[in-house]
Order: C-alpha cells, then structure tokens, then sequence
C-alpha cells in the first residue's frame, strides 16, 4: 500500500509542473508591472530599474521560473507588490476559513446527495423519485450567484433566521454552506440514484431478500456498499468544485478565505497571490484523488488485492 502510495504522488509531480509552468507564463505575459505597482508610475528610472534587478525580473524568464519554483517547493511564494507582505502569510490566514467552508459543503453535499439518491431509487416512479429529480435539476441548473442572493433573500432578510454576510460564528456558515453544496449535491443524487436502481435489480440483491433481510439491511449491506463507488470519483470531484466555487461564494458572504483573497489580488494584479491559489488547488485535487482511490480499496475487496500486488 506505501508503495502504491508513492508512484501515485510521483505520478502527480509532472502535472504540478506543467501547471506551475502555465500559471508563471500566464502571469509573467498578464499586463501590469510589478515594478510600477510598487513605486507608482512617475517613479525614478535607477529606482525602477534597481528595484527589477531585485525582485529578478530583468533576468531571462526561464531562470525567473526556475526561481519561483525552487521558492515554491520550499512554500516561499515572495511578497506582494503593494504591501510586501509575504503571499505564504496570506494564504495561511484563508486556508482554513476556506476549507472550513469546503468541509462542511462537502458534508452537506455527500449526506444530501447519497439520502436523495438512495430515497428516489428505492421508491423509483414515485412521486418522490419524481420530486428527488426534479430537486436535482434545479439544484444542478442554478448558479451558485443566483443561488446565494435567493437564498439570502429568504432565509436572511425575509425570514430573518440566517446572518446575511460575515464570519462571526458558526450561525455564518450555513448559508454559504448550503449555496456552495447545491450544485455537488444534485450531481451525487443523480449518480447516486442511477448506481442503485442497477444494483437493486441484480441477483444477490434477490437473494438477501429472500434471506430474510428486511429493506433497510439490504440496502445498508448490500446495495448502498457497491453502488457508492463510481460516487466516489464524483464526490473527489465536487471537492475541487468546491475550492474554485467558493471563490464566487465567499466574496458573496464576505468570507476572508483564499476565493476572497484571490479576487482582491485580480482586482490588484498581484500575480503572486494567483500562483499561490492555483499551486493550492492543484495540490488539493492530488491529494482528494489520492483519497479517493484508497477509499476504493476499503469498500471494493477487488481493488483492494490490486493494492497489494501493486504494493
């Protein structure tokens, strides 16, 4: 298992750098000066020019990313241009309100969409197979920009049972949580649905019937097992959903996490701040499709045998 563990994370290493190497180039080709940002416009020309010299950018571009990468590797991401504060304290003070967030639309997502998945094909061509679809699509056709303003509407303003924007307690989370869970939740009931309605229909699931098993047990033993893991990829999925989504949810709320952040930095042009997010998320997905896979493991005793001749 350790040895599957590490050709996978070796495995990841060429796709960080190819991503690494696009968001430099992206970066270093984007309008605005670094330069200019810092001094101003009407700043000195030896002043501008010693400053370049400093923070490396009158050197060739293929040096200055190798830089920023051996940087990177070490979690040295620079400063800002405006405020030369180090990019590695902003992103320590958004992680963990973003991934609060994510964890708990996650949570969210995973409960709502297996519950209505499983609700719809236990009682397929009923009105509540019928009602868990039709929630679905509304939940996979709206926007989480149009979500967010409806739901504050009327849970917020209204009703008055939310906070509407801010991070001051656990009572902030909801909303937010709920706005960013809508599209991975009906993403996970769809699926969800489709694996059961195949796995109820097979053999053994006549046989534990006839066993004696009431509904529930085969359901929880039999069918839900085995019809979770094609869910799987989707729920590691909607985990990186859930990381660039918020960047639209959390400037909504108001929330001070890495999607706020990085909107502030487009808005600045601070690139550093960009390269920081995009490295962020891509080491998230890695990490979540590393998950995944082991979890596989655990439920399917199959993939759990490749583990071990692999290992």
């Amino acid at each position: 298992m350790a040895k599957y563990v590490l050709h996978r994370l070796l495995l990841a290493i060429p796709t960080l750098l190819v991503l690494s190497l696009i968001t430099f180039l992206l970066s270093a080709l984007a309008p605005g000066d670094p330069v200019a940002l810092r001094l101003g416009q009407h700043a000195d020309p030896a002043a501008r020019a010693r400053l370049r010299h400093e923070l490396g950018l009158d050197r060739p571009l293929h040096e200055q990313y190798f830089t920023y990468l051996g940087n990177a590797v070490r979690g040295d991401f620079g400063k800002t241009y405006r405020t030369e504060v180090p990019v590695r304290e902003i992103m320590s003070e958004g992680i963990p309100y973003t991934f609060t967030l994510a964890f708990w639309a996650m949570a969210v997502a995973v409960a709502a969409g297996i519950g209505f998945g499983v609700l719809a094909a236990v009682y397929q061509n009923t009105w509540v197979d019928r009602a868990a679809m039709v929630v679905t699509l509304i939940g996979v056709s709206i926007p989480a920009f149009v979500l967010a303003p409806l739901l504050i509407l009327l849970l917020a303003v209204r009703l008055g049972w939310l906070p509407v924007a801010g991070w001051e307690g656990p009572q902030y989370l909801i909303l937010p949580a709920l706005v960013l869970a809508g599209r991975p939740a009906a993403l996970i009931a769809r699926l969800t649905r489709t694996q059961m309605v195949e796995v109820l229909r097979q053999d053994y699931i006549r046989t534990a019937y006839a066993k004696g098993l009431t509904r529930g047990q085969v359901i929880r033993r039999h069918a839900l097992r085995n019809a979770l893991l094609p869910v799987l990829t989707v729920i590691g999925t909607a985990f990186g959903y859930l990381l660039t989504g918020s960047f639209v949810v959390e400037t909504i709320f108001a929330i001070p996490g890495v999607g706020m952040q990085s909107i502030s930095a487009i808005f600045e042009r601070e690139y550093l701040v960009i390269q920081a997010t995009v490295m962020l998320a891509a080491v998230g997905f890695v990490l979540v499709n590393l998950l995944v896979d082991l979890l596989y493991g655990i439920l399917d005793p199959r993939v759990r045998a490749g583990f071990r001749r692999k290992a």
